[in-house]
This record gives C-alpha cells, structure tokens and sequence, in this order.
C-alpha cells in the first residue's frame, strides 16, 4: 500500500471505532448551525476551515487503519478509498487560505519561504528524528544519523516511506510563492502550468496516482477565493438544484470508482469540493476539537502511522477499543512536536532577524 509501511491491523470488531465517529459527528453539531443568510466571507470562514483541515487529516488516518486492517466492516468501506477526498478538501483550503491572506496583507509573502517553507520542512525533520527514534526502539531497526539525514534530504522517512502529502503542500506553497510575487498579472496562469508541470512530472516518474490526482484542488482554492462572491451567489440562487446535482454527481462517480472506474479518482475531488461548497452556503460547519487537531494537523499526519505500526507490530487480534486508546498517543506525540519544532522555529527567526 504505502512504500515502506509493513503492517497488519487486526480487530475482533469496529464497534469503539463508530463510537470514535459518532463523537466527531457530534463535536461538529455542538458547533454547526443552519444558515439564513450570510455574508460571503462566512461560507469559508477561518473557523470552518480550521475545522474542515482538521476533520481531513483524522479521516486521513481512518483510510490508513482501513487500508491495513484485514478485518471487513462498514468501517473498512467508507474509509478505504476516502483518503483522496480528504487530501482534496485539504488542498483546497490551503489554496484558498493562502489567496485569502494574500489579498489582505499587503506583504504576505515577504516571509512566506520562512514562515512557511522552511517551517513545514522543519516539521517533516524533527518528526522524521522521532519517527526514526522510536523504530529502533520498538521495531529493532537500526537506522543511524546518516539515514536520518539523506531520508530528510529526500522527503522520505528513514525507513523509505514516501511523504507525499508533505511533498505536494511544499510544492504548491513554493508554486503559489513564485507565481504571486515575480508574475503579477499572470499568476493564475503561472500557477495553473506549474500544476501541470507537477502532475506531468509525477506521472513521468511513475508516481502513484496519490501523488497528483486531487493536486488540481489548491488552484480551485485560490480561484474560489478569487471569485467567492460569483462562485456562492451562483450556488445560492440555484442551491436545490446543485446541492442535488452535487448529491447525484459524487454518489455516482464514487460507486463507479469502487467498481473499478479509476480514472473518476481526478473528476470526484472536483465534485466533493462543489459538494462541499454548497453545503457550506446552507451549514457552518465548525468544531473546536477539530480546530485544534487542525493545530497539530501536519505533525500528526507525520507522526500516526509509527504509533499505528508499534501498536500493531505483532498479529495479534485486538478489540476495537485499543485502537480507539491510541489516537490520544498520536495526538501528545503529535504535541511534543510541535512544541520542539515551535521551539526551533523561533530560534531560526532570532538568528535571521
């Protein structure tokens, strides 16, 4: 499944993990409300996309314990191919957040390398000596700093396992920098090549199709953000109509795509995200739980699988409730490192000015 991931999750049931769900749908109740009316800035406020970039990386980790569970289930069906809509609506809020800072703060991108670049990468590090720490502990690896090293060179972990969710928001984030600050007028079309360039590219070199095929997604972002006041007055004054049209488009390419049609895999993240627009011009969907997993979001997508693999290194089958039992360990171990990388972070910015 994932290049250098080696693991087998056996469960007795599923049960704790729709209990897990259930919470999450509740969280999101105790803080969503119908909408009347509503300026357009509040379709995607900073609170909604906080809480959707949160939800995105949890479900990340449903499809990864989907992917590697042997044990079939409800659970195992709605996870095991939902991990590419999750990365879509994480792309597109990306790409609209960075749009929407960049056209209210008149020097966004004077530090963008540093204050974003640079910090991701330092995540990916840190958490790749972590990662590394705790495989030769609890997995009897024996990786050593000069793996550590050439793994933090080449975006993969030590033990070879591809980082290509980091590898792609570090894509668009240098893609969207050069665009915004040397095209100026052409930036769009700048950005729309070098998302070209990079899905060409990855298929080029054989990439998985993970690697690009919800990569047109950022554009959408920063395109909405451009024209969110067409794009949801459109959507307003015809919502019966698409919030159906969008219902049909993506439960039915979505059934093809699990019947084998894989080619819909690029077509379902453009639906899902025009899913996800009309429902946000109806719903404020907002949690202050997934607001804050939104904190630690690329810590713990770095850190998860580790904890999933030491949990379940031996085959032995577990009830659903040790599974449940570990995301509060991702989520301290998640914690920690942000707290380090934090750490470092500012004292990078002392020494730089």
């Amino acid at each position: 499944n994932k290049k250098g991931v080696y693991m087998k999750i056996v469960l007795a049931d599923y049960s704790s993990m729709y209990l897990l769900i259930l919470l999450l749908i509740l969280s999101f109740i105790r803080k969503s409300k119908i909408l009347h009316s509503c300026t357009e800035d509040e379709y995607l406020s900073k609170d909604i996309t906080d809480s959707l970039k949160g939800l995105s990386v949890i479900i990340v980790v449903f499809h990864h314990i989907s992917l590697f569970s042997v044990k079939q289930g409800i659970f195992k069906y709605l996870f095991v191919n939902s991990g590419f809509l999750a990365v879509s609506v994480f792309l597109f809020v990306s790409g609209y957040g960075l749009m929407t800072q960049f056209k209210l703060k008149k020097n966004y991108l004077k530090n963008f390398i540093l204050n974003k670049v640079l910090r991701l990468y330092l995540i990916f590090f840190i958490s790749n000596i972590i990662v590394t720490i705790l495989n030769n502990i609890f997995l009897q690896t024996n990786y050593n700093v000069k793996s550590i090293l050439m793994s933090s060179v080449l975006m993969n972990f030590s033990n070879g396992r591809e980082l290509w969710f980091v590898g792609i928001i570090l894509f668009f984030y240098i893609a969207f920098y050069i665009s915004f600050k040397f095209f100026n007028n052409k930036s769009i079309l700048m950005l729309l090549g070098l998302s070209i360039i990079y899905i060409i590219l990855c298929r080029f070199i054989n990439n998985g199709t993970w690697w690009y095929n919800t990569a047109i997604c950022f554009i959408i972002g920063v395109l909405i953000s451009l024209n969110k006041s067409k794009v949801f007055n459109f959507i307003k004054n015809r919502y019966a109509s698409n919030l159906i049209l969008s219902v049909i488009f993506l439960a039915s390419s979505m059934l093809l795509y699990t019947k084998g049609y894989s080619n819909l895999q690029f077509i379902i993240p453009i639906i899902f995200i025009y899913f996800i627009c009309t429902l946000l011009v109806k719903v404020q969907l907002k949690s202050k739980s997934m607001k804050y997993i939104n904190k630690i979001s690329f810590e713990m997508y770095l850190i998860h699988l580790i904890v999933l693999q030491i949990a379940f290194k031996d085959d032995i089958t577990r009830n659903s409730i040790y599974l449940v039992a570990l995301f509060p360990i991702m989520i301290v171990l998640s914690i920690i490192t942000k707290w380090i990388c934090d750490t470092l972070f500012k004292g990078i910015k002392r020494i730089l000015g």
